[in-house]
């Protein structure tokens, strides 16, 4: 089993948990919070064409579509996206959703207006072509907002009150050694990715680098305590 093959079946495995979680967030003050960061970066008075790039299970996807926009999520994950389309389902949601690599996007150059990711370039084995692929998918003028953790020195352990606090033990360990095993972990993040963008001539790069005073609003839902930054690259 290669490392993308190895990833996939991880996440697999995880979509079911995953997805319970997302739901439980989409209902909570979090969801909220995250619509209003989004909107602040994202124009929601006119329809655009949005990429959500590992999508896991529909989040950013639901929280945007329902304003007009053709909102797509991808997942390399076969168990997350069909979570995604059941959750469409349910949600009567114009969303898509689609398997696929986030470093090889089956979509012709200037496609869309914006590519969000949440919590995804950290698991990727070359998150610089996925930076490189997003740029191309982009309009020009387009925006990416990466959200993401500087997760390279973190050991995934089971913390008492933490949403991850039931995962098990042994998933969780997986999850650790796929981690050390990408290049990305030896990384200085968002460091890295600053300089990356800039490198692949993006016209704009800013950082926040913490959200979560933001979009955390909801104390059943506690995360691991490391900062998410938000990478704004403009094409």
């Amino acid at each position: 089993m290669d490392i993308n093959q190895r990833i996939e079946s991880y996440w697999d495995k995880r979509s079911e948990a995953f997805n319970e979680l997302r739901l439980q967030e989409l209902k909570s003050p979090n969801a909220k919070a995250w619509h209003a960061l989004l909107a602040q970066h994202i124009p929601l008075d006119r329809p655009l064409r949005i990429l959500d790039v590992g999508t896991g299970t529909g989040f950013f996807t639901f929280l945007l579509c329902h304003h007009g926009h053709t909102v797509t999520g991808i997942d390399m994950s076969q168990q997350m996206v069909n979570h995604s389309r059941q959750n469409a389902s349910t949600f009567h949601s114009t969303a898509t959703f689609e398997k696929m690599d986030a470093t090889k996007l089956a979509y012709e150059e200037g496609t869309f207006d914006a590519v969000l990711s949440r919590n995804l370039t950290w698991t990727l084995p070359d998150p610089k072509a996925a930076y490189t692929e997003w740029l191309r998918v982009l309009k020009p003028s387009g925006v990416i907002l990466n959200f993401d953790s500087d997760y390279g020195k973190t050991t995934f352990a089971r913390n008492e009150g933490h949403v991850h606090a039931n995962v098990d033990g042994h998933i969780l360990d997986e999850c650790t050694a796929i981690k050390n095993s990408l290049a990305i972990s030896q990384e200085t993040r968002p460091a890295w990715d600053l300089k990356t963008c800039k490198q692949l001539g993006a016209h704009e790069v800013s950082l926040v680098p913490d959200v979560r005073p933001y979009v955390q609003q909801d104390t059943n839902l506690q995360y691991e305590e490391i900062p998410i930054f938000m990478m704004r690259v403009v094409k």
